[in-house]
């Protein structure tokens, strides 16, 4: 277990940076590219590559993942060194960035599932509990990014703002490599046991293929439009200065924290299933209600559904991690990452263009009230999310 803090430290560093870069794009796009709709795009570019992950999951099984997030890292930081390359640009270039964008969505593609599937064998004996700690670690993500981008946006330019990334991601690099994953035998599994023996898997384990389309669902309905239009909220709704906007937004972070926390003794309780989509449809009347209110009040409003988030996540990646046997992790979570990380892709560009169209205020009413809908007709339909305790 020695090895954990280190392992913690490493993934908190990539995910930060992920984090942060997630919401800059947004902003970059909308002050720099040209409007609601190339942030859009740079997040569909994003996002886009996590489609590889099950891929990536299956090469993961048959490598040392020790090898995959060193290299993972490497490729972070020459990315990064890209970025504030082509953001000195007189007139940046939305293409170039979104190219860039989209190189950095496919290392993650294979980073962050590959932190996932090396956990069991740093934390023996311990990899549920780990996971969740881990999943807490990416919600606290969700406070510190907003804050950091917010403060480097008032003190310095947008070259500069890459500048520090690509640091962020020299930082990175330097703690995977001081992380030290065991380097335990690799057994390849035969070329027919691809995809096909996951998709054979997931067929006959009811309680994963009900948890892997519920986080389809968060992740199109609320994940995507959410990362796209909150920060446009803030900007242009609630008119907040760069670095109140970054607080507000940590508001959300903070109650993902909290929630995330909470996870540790729900997941322990039963009925997982009704946790789990009762919090995603109470986060989507939150995130409605929101809207309505001033901005002291919506940042109230933020943290609670933050906090549900931060409890619907950690239960989908816990159960994800329980349910997938050792021969098939990698695959596993790279189907999990696909269904957090593509749907957003889609969700984030329907919603800037839906922002443009009927304004953001609205536009997040629609999500909220799509949430409710979707998360009630999943929890009817899927029997397994209504046993007792289905994780």
């Amino acid at each position: 277990m020695n090895r954990l803090p280190v392992y913690y430290a490493a993934f908190f560093a990539d995910a930060v940076l992920r984090r942060m870069l997630t919401y800059a794009l947004v902003v970059y796009g909308a002050e720099v590219l040209g409007g609601a709709r190339w942030s859009g795009v740079l997040y569909f570019a994003l996002v886009l590559p996590y489609l590889c992950s099950v891929h990536a999951g299956g090469i993961i099984d048959r490598l040392r993942k020790r090898a995959v997030l060193q290299l993972a890292t490497i490729m972070t930081l020459l990315l990064m060194v890209g970025l504030w390359g082509a953001a000195q640009a007189v007139a940046p270039s939305g293409a170039i960035t979104a190219a860039l964008v989209l190189g950095y969505g496919l290392v993650s593609a294979f980073a962050y599932p590959a932190f996932f599937a090396a956990l069991p064998s740093v934390a023996r004996g311990h990899s549920a509990r780990a996971t969740v700690i881990m999943n807490i670690l990416a919600m606290v993500c969700y406070v510190a990014a907003p804050i950091a981008v917010g403060l480097l946006r008032v003190v310095t330019s947008w070259p500069g703002f890459f500048a520090a990334l690509a640091l962020l991601a020299a930082a990175s690099t330097a703690v995977v490599w001081a992380a030290r994953v065991p380097l335990e035998p690799v057994e390849p599994a035969p070329r027919r046991a691809g995809i096909s023996e996951l998709v054979d898997y997931c067929r006959t384990d009811s309680t994963l293929r009900a948890l892997l389309i519920a986080t389809a669902l968060y992740s199109g309905l609320v994940v995507g439009p959410v990362d796209v239009l909150l920060p446009l909220f803030a900007d242009r709704s609630l008119q907040l200065a760069p670095g109140a906007a970054g607080m507000f937004l940590a508001c959300g972070g903070i109650g993902m924290v909290a929630g995330a926390v909470t996870a540790l003794k729900v997941i322990r309780r039963g009925r997982m299933g009704w946790w789990l989509c009762g919090s995603g449809l109470a986060g989507g009347v939150l995130l409605a209600a929101m809207t309505m209110l001033p901005a002291a009040a919506a940042a109230g409003l933020f943290f609670l559904s933050g906090g549900l988030a931060g409890l619907f996540c950690s239960l989908t990646i816990a159960g994800t991690q329980v349910c997938a046997p050792d021969r098939l992790r990698g695959r596993i979570v790279g189907l999990y990452t696909v269904m957090l990380g593509a749907p957003p892709a889609i969700g984030g560009v329907l919603a800037g263009v839906l922002g443009d169209a009927v304004g953001v205020t609205t536009a997040l009413q629609i999500v909220g009230g799509l949430t409710c809908l979707a998360l009630a007709v999943l929890f009817l339909s899927a029997s397994s999310l209504r046993q007792r305790d289905p994780l």
